[in-house]
């Protein structure tokens, strides 16, 4: 099975070629995050079953237009059922928001190698890292014990020690949240919940080296291939796949 998961980002200029080279792909399963309204046809256009989840940023300025964007699951096989993770839009002091709604949801195909629940997610930026540790949290708390999870999206985890002593004021951490290694926390859930991070230490991100962007599986499972793509095509992130 070949998994493709994207943050697209909200403000790609070239979203029509992006989705050309995700069609080129030839993907069982695509994972979208920020993916914007105004090229909704481009996805409905695709060949597969499509699951969408509506991302609803509302900024403090009011002079900035509310974004609307979604979270897009694309399937080769048919969608058994699709369910959406409602996240909690409000943790403390968000400092350019006055709403921001990204929720998590799953679906559940049969596939001819297995039983799959795929999860996506695009975790908040601006906030602390427990509150995207948190958001994790009620993600696998809806693991499925009879078929294989596969959770892609972008957590933003970025947040460490020497980074979160810059960011703290600006992304409203709490000052307890400044010595978490963000990371670190998340490497310990994986392996509580029997999750591996073929991935690991991959830049995800142009802008900063760091991973932000996941495609995990179970441990058991074996990866046959895994890339990071070297070119963004308008977005911020790389196109991540993984094949099983």
């Amino acid at each position: 099975m070949k998994i493709i998961t994207w943050n697209i980002y909200k403000k790609n200029k070239n979203i029509p070629k992006a989705v050309a080279f995700l069609k080129k792909q030839k993907a069982d399963i695509i994972c979208l995050q920020e993916f914007p309204d105004t090229h909704l046809d481009l996805i409905r256009n695709f060949v597969g079953h499509v699951a969408m989840c509506e991302e609803v940023w509302i900024y403090k300025d009011n002079r900035r237009q509310a974004t609307r964007l979604y979270t897009v699951i694309i399937s080769k096989f048919p969608i058994k059922q699709h369910v959406i993770i409602p996240h909690k839009n409000t943790y403390g002091h968000i400092s350019r928001y006055k709403h921001f709604q990204a929720d998590s949801s799953y679906i559940d195909i049969d596939a001819p190698e297995g039983l799959f629940r795929v999860f996506n997610s695009h975790f908040k930026c601006v906030t602390g890292p427990l509150h995207r540790l948190f958001q994790f949290e009620e993600v696998v708390g809806h693991l499925s014990p009879e078929r294989h999870n596969i959770i892609c999206g972008d957590f933003n985890t970025f947040g460490k020690p020497l980074v979160n002593i810059f960011l703290w004021k600006l992304f409203g951490y709490k000052t307890h949240e400044i010595a978490i290694n963000e990371n670190k926390n998340l490497a310990k859930m994986l392996s509580a919940y029997g999750l591996q991070n073929p991935l690991q230490r991959q830049v995800t991100f142009w802008k900063f080296p760091v991973q932000l962007d996941y495609i995990l599986v179970p441990a058991h499972v074996e990866v046959k291939k895994k890339r990071a793509f070297s070119r963004p095509h308008g977005s911020d992130h790389f196109p991540l796949m993984l094949e099983i």
